[in-house]
């Protein structure tokens, strides 16, 4: 790395700095337009975008942000911790296997870490990049398709009460963010959405060049409350031989009346083939819910990974299904091994607590990685015991972990960053 040198960047090299980001991810306007430059200057925060940089050249790039993010609660609500996000996060294909990424991750990390940030995310453009910096999936979303003209693509009873419309734009930015802020806190795995994300959603001048105006509905329940909104772009025209594609994001609904009424109208769009639904829940209802379950193809995949940071903090703030208490002792050989140690967790009606132990016997040895795979909810230690990752100390230790970390829904990250 010689030839490279690695710092935060200065407002002013914007430009360099978002045309390596653009060229890595395969953008096809690597430039950006002045428009979105504009945009991140706005919200430029000092210190937390990084660059790496050779013969005058941005070569790589990272950007940290702290933000709520919701984790399991008590008694099925959620609550919010302070998360370190990190994002755009390149090293160009000119500069590979230099250390370059690991450099940068190394010391945002220990900057999160003393800014007292108990986890740090990431969405994981490739799966096997972050689990040698501590990072392990920890949610999931699903691109959700039906095809509406199948026989069967219909729900089972139709919604009564309540009603849907076409809504603007200048509405929508009215009425979103407050109704977006109640449908995430009822899952894990959400962050809190910024000025800075609705105008991503909102502007027209933001979008891709290529980019149509959405459609914008929203449901109304009896009072002509809005408690549901989507929006839509067609993928692909119709002809008489067939019906056109559709792309829908953001199937917001606070109550089960307005998903049911969202999923009405999308499901008896004219002149319409196959609805794709980007970012849906994994256990989305939906499918219970159609006369025929199987013109509903969903397709998983890992959303926000997980880093533990500070576990008497993660594990203290977030809820337990059932009391319990259990001691386990990680090992972090990851970058930064913040989290190494034995740890006792006593959970109970009244909140949660986790601290560092040295008496109690540990009934679960396992890396942090296991563990932050679980904190969200979605997935089992029992399944990383079967994959030779979890040591079972004390007989029944996993099972009661299992049961003490579950959660009624699993987490549904809605926001991408």
């Amino acid at each position: 790395m010689t030839d490279v040198s690695i710092d935060r960047i200065p407002v002013e090299d914007l430009p360099a700095w978002s045309r390596s980001v653009h060229t890595t991810f395969l953008d096809p306007h690597p430039v950006a337009r002045p428009e979105i430059l504009e945009w991140r200057a706005k919200h430029f925060e000092e210190g937390r975008f990084w660059g790496a940089k050779a013969g005058g050249r941005y070569v790589g790039s990272l950007r940290t942000f702290s933000a709520p993010f919701s984790v399991p609660g008590r008694d099925g609500d959620t609550v919010d911790v302070t998360a370190d996000a990190v994002t755009a996060v390149t090293v160009a294909a000119t500069h590979r296997r230099r250390g370059l990424l690991r450099a940068m991750i190394s010391a945002s990390l220990d900057e999160a870490r003393e800014r007292g940030d108990s986890i740090s995310i990431l969405i994981a453009a490739e799966w096997p990049i972050y689990g040698r910096f501590g990072y392990a999936a920890a949610s999931q979303w699903a691109e959700v398709k039906v095809t509406t003209r199948s026989a069967g693509a219909q729900l089972r009873r139709r919604p009564t009460g309540g009603a849907v419309r076409e809504a603007e734009r200048a509405e929508m930015q009215e009425i979103t963010p407050d109704l977006f802020e109640t449908v995430r806190r009822q899952r894990a795995g959400n962050l809190q959405r910024d000025e800075s994300d609705w105008e991503r959603i909102f502007l027209p001048e933001l979008r891709g060049k290529d980019e149509a105006d959405p459609i914008y509905i929203v449901h109304e329940d009896e009072a002509r409350t809005v408690d549901g909104y989507l929006s839509w772009r067609a993928t692909e025209g119709f002809e008489f031989t067939r019906g056109g594609k559709v792309r829908v994001s953001d199937v917001i609904a606070a109550t089960a009346s307005a998903r049911s009424g969202l999923w009405d109208y999308l499901l008896n769009m004219d002149v319409v083939d196959e609805l794709t639904v980007t970012n849906g829940p994994v256990d989305d209802p939906l499918r219970w819910e159609l006369v025929d379950g199987r013109v509903l193809q969903a397709t998983a995949v890992d959303a926000v990974w997980v880093r533990l940071l500070d576990v008497p903090a993660a594990m203290s703030a977030r809820g337990y299904a059932v009391p319990g208490t259990l001691a386990f002792e990680l090992v972090d050989d990851d970058t930064g091994g913040y989290a190494a140690g034995s740890y006792l967790l006593d959970a109970g009606a009244d909140g949660a607590t986790c601290m560092p132990t040295r008496t109690a016997s540990p009934g679960l040895r396992m890396p942090q990685r296991a563990l932050a795979a679980v904190y969200l909810g979605d997935f089992s230690l029992r399944a990383q015991h079967a994959a030779g990752l979890v040591d079972e100390l004390v007989p029944g230790a996993i099972a009661k972990a299992d049961a003490m970390l579950r959660t009624g829904l699993l987490p549904w990250p809605i926001t991408g960053f």
